[in-house]
């Protein structure tokens, strides 16, 4: 129980778990920063003393992000961790960052671990579905694929944990549930333009114990160039997953889907995973004031600079000036009417997705 939260795990019965509270601190710690309370960890569930001590330093790295996430204490019997299963890990969803470090470390990886309760939250039926599309992928790279159910999220949600803090610690949950001996983590940012993050190279490294070493993979390749690198992978390229919106195939509408669509259209290569070919019209509709965003759109515009593809350039240029204008427009609202028209949209978004807008972020600005 996480206070009066029974928070769950379900892996294969193939599969030994961890007896320790690692994975309920990796889970916990960030709600109870939020409160200010203490974790207190029951004896049945020690804790490893390397994890206590990367978790004291997370702290300070979280709460110099956001003052929101206020330092605290743990309390628990220490013991060091053992590994649970042989063989070396990786999470994969389908994205182009998760079958990128596949196929870096394809001589490596053992086993590619894809966790319902995370992005999603499926019916077990429904979840059944999406693991046989995944497997497309690992099974024609001789992987194995490990479907792990949770309510993480769930827990996350009650909590008002936003998704931008929140999917690096619950990898890690289900890193340190499975125990495999070395855990890589694909990254979504790259090294010279980092933000504060949930999964982050300073932050990743540190969640490890003796029984897992978690690693913080590939963030000195922009996501365009790891899109580049997997093309060549018929089965990779054709089963891609990204989508924010539809746990089953992608949208085809989303910001996600649009950027990947966008790099694909510049590099002249079609894939089936997406329902429909892009339009000038969807390009011109994407927002990039988000700063966690934003550099996926200059990726791709640097991209059709060096193709030389003139058609994505202008489309690209244009949707970059309607961009400018409404950060102009945002700007002034800051300046000079104290942000009350950015008030009024966060209030209409509150409106419409309920408490969405409250949720804590890995940064204020966020």
């Amino acid at each position: 129980m996480m206070d009066d939260f029974r928070l769950w795990f379900r892996v294969p019965s193939d599969y030994e778990v961890s007896p320790s509270g690692d994975m309920f601190i990796a889970a916990g710690l960030f709600p109870a920063m939020v409160s200010g309370d203490d974790i207190e960890i029951e004896s049945r569930g020690p804790i490893s003393s390397k994890l206590f001590t990367g978790i004291m330093r997370l702290q300070e790295i979280y709460h110099c992000w956001n003052p929101v996430l206020k330092k605290i204490g743990m309390h628990g019997k220490m013991s060091v961790s053992e590994p649970k299963n042989p063989g070396v890990a990786s999470f994969f969803s389908g994205g182009v960052d998760g079958a990128y470090t596949l196929l870096k470390h394809k001589e490596e990886i053992t086993h590619l671990i894809y966790i319902n309760g995370f992005d999603f939250e499926m019916k077990e039926e429904d979840f059944a579905k999406v693991i046989t599309s995944r497997r497309r992928v690992t099974d024609s790279l001789n992987k194995t694929l490990i479907p792990v159910s949770t309510n993480l999220n769930s827990f996350m949600a009650r909590n008002k944990i936003g998704s931008q803090l929140r999917y690096g610690s619950c990898l890690v949950s289900v890193a340190h549930l499975l125990g495999f001996p070395k855990t890589y983590i694909p990254s979504s940012q790259t090294y010279n333009n980092l933000q504060p993050n949930g999964s982050h190279p300073l932050t990743d490294p540190l969640w490890s114990n003796e029984a897992t070493e978690l690693i913080h993979d590939s963030a000195h390749l922009k996501r365009t160039e790891k899109t580049q690198l997997l093309i060549e992978n018929d089965v990779i390229r054709n089963n891609l997953f990204v989508c924010w919106e539809n746990p089953y195939q992608n949208c085809g509408k989303c910001p996600k889907c649009i950027r990947t669509m966008i790099t694909l259209k510049i590099l002249g290569v079609k894939s089936s995973a997406f329902p429909k070919d892009l339009s000038p019209r969807d390009i011109q509709r994407l927002r990039i004031e988000n700063k966690l965003h934003r550099p996926y759109f200059y990726q791709n515009l640097e991209l059709a600079k060096q193709k030389n593809n003139q058609k994505m350039l202008k489309a690209l240029k244009k949707a970059q000036r309607r961009n400018a204008i409404l950060l102009f427009i945002k700007d002034l609202d800051r300046r000079y009417l104290g942000e009350i028209m950015s008030r009024s949209v966060r209030y209409i978004k509150r409106r419409k997705a309920s408490n969405m807008a409250e949720r804590i972020m890995p940064s204020p600005e966020q």
